[in-house]
């Protein structure tokens, strides 16, 4: 009985914590889709923390491609950090090393890269220092971000949620069927006897 308490103990809490994170997951793709299609900010934030994937090998080794890179806002930037920040000229979102500062202004370049960035990055470019890498899950986070990545968070949230209600419909079920199989046999029996009786 404890070991059978045990296991139901541990379940509960398995299945609470996949809940928790496919909710998270599932609010933060809401999020921002949201913010992409209706508030047009390609590289949303929260609490000033945000998320993107590198698409080039400008930084390799240190960061490949497919990673996901976790940038968070800073009060201030040094040379050395690595920042993601947006360039307006080709208005594409970049994450490079601060190699100097000039007027204000900060110098990057990509660690895997001969020369340093052609345009000085304002501090107002910035999004954000890099806090930690995320690596090979650019590719599932891009998929999750999609309608079928989407409907399948949901149907995993769903799941989790009405597991135990849908395992108990099915053992009632079940027990249900195999109690009618045992009473079938009597019901024939008593319903033959009064058959007998009438005539």
């Amino acid at each position: 009985m404890t070991e059978k308490k045990s296991y139901r103990t541990v379940e509960k809490f398995l299945r609470g914590a996949l809940i928790v994170i496919a909710a998270f997951f599932l609010c933060c793709n809401v999020y921002v889709l949201v913010a992409r299609h209706v508030f047009k900010n390609d590289m949303p934030t929260l609490f000033g923390i945000g998320a993107a994937m590198v698409v080039s090998p400008s930084m390799e080794p240190d960061i490949s491609v497919g990673d996901v890179v976790v940038f968070g806002r800073s009060k201030a930037y040094a040379v050395g950090d690595v920042v993601t920040y947006y360039e307006p000229q080709s208005e594409i979102y970049i994450t490079h090393a601060i190699i100097r500062e000039e007027s204000g202004a900060f110098v990057t370049q990509g660690v895997n890269n001969d020369f340093p960035d052609p345009n000085p990055v304002s501090p107002e470019q910035i999004l954000g220092k890099v806090i930690f890498t995320v690596r090979g899950v650019g590719g599932a986070m891009e998929f999750l971000q999609s309608p079928l990545g989407m409907l399948i968070l949901f149907a995993a949230l769903g799941l989790l949620i009405f597991l135990p209600e849908l395992t108990e419909y099915v053992r009632g079920a079940a027990q249900r069927k195999r109690a009618g199989g045992t009473e079938s046999p009597e019901a024939e029996s008593s319903q033959q006897s009064e058959e007998d009786e009438k005539k």
